[in-house]
């Protein structure tokens, strides 16, 4: 595929995380009260330990990958969505079809709100724990590589996609939150546009929180 590469490690191992905050309710990803899902039945270990460690019922979902620019540079890119007048990290809630489990959270998410056709299911190795935002929201990396997505990574193609499920009326309207689709370079402790991007660098409240919080864990 276009424009992808192996995508480095961005954040620590799933099966080290053991810290997310306590307490019930829903999470900054719009997740529901832990009594409208089932326990997880999937055995995925992440899962075990967000429900252990009384995560929140949503995912923040982070795709990267390798940008090949048209200078011949390699950009380490993280992909976010315009909505409401700003950039901002996918968010999605999870729902009982979902079945306690995080990753099938996040497959769901890679269609709904990036607009990535994923061509396989998600699996653990595919991701990697990123820092809790609102204190019980989990974030997950997404390393995109050419056996998940069928088609370039480009913004063309996913912008495509946003128009097309914006236009569609037989999806339902969690398809058709997203504007714009863009490419950001993480850059120290900032994100910086990949030119080409639909709207200027105005971030969410979430994405901000995620760069310190990322920050912070990176120090």
């Amino acid at each position: 595929m276009a424009g992808v590469a192996d995508g480095a490690t961005l954040s620590p191992s799933l099966v080290s995380f053991v810290s997310v905050s306590g307490g019930g309710g829903a999470s900054v990803a719009g997740g529901r009260k832990r009594s409208s899902n089932p326990p997880p039945s999937c055995g995925h270990l992440v899962c075990k330990h967000l429900r252990g460690n009384k995560a929140g019922h949503g995912t923040i979902v982070l795709p990267c990958f390798n940008y090949h620019s048209k200078d011949g540079s390699i950009k380490s890119v993280v992909i976010l969505g315009f909505e409401k007048g700003s950039w901002n990290l996918f968010c999605e809630g999870m729902n009982h079809a979902d079945r306690g489990c995080w990753i099938a959270c996040i497959q769901r998410a890679l269609r709904e709100e990036c607009k990535l056709l994923i061509t396989r299911t998600i699996q653990v190795s595919d991701i990697t724990l990123g820092p809790i935002i609102g204190t019980k929201t989990p974030s997950f990396y997404v390393e995109l590589d050419s056996t998940m997505v069928s088609h370039d990574l480009s913004r063309g193609v996913l912008n495509a996609q946003v128009a097309a499920d914006n236009a569609n009326p037989a999806l339902p309207k969690d398809y058709k939150e997203i504007q714009s689709i863009g490419f950001f370079e993480r850059v120290g402790k900032k994100l910086v546009s990949v030119p080409g991007n639909s709207h200027r660098s105005t971030f969410s409240d979430v994405v901000r929180t995620w760069l310190e919080e990322s920050s912070k864990s990176s120090e």
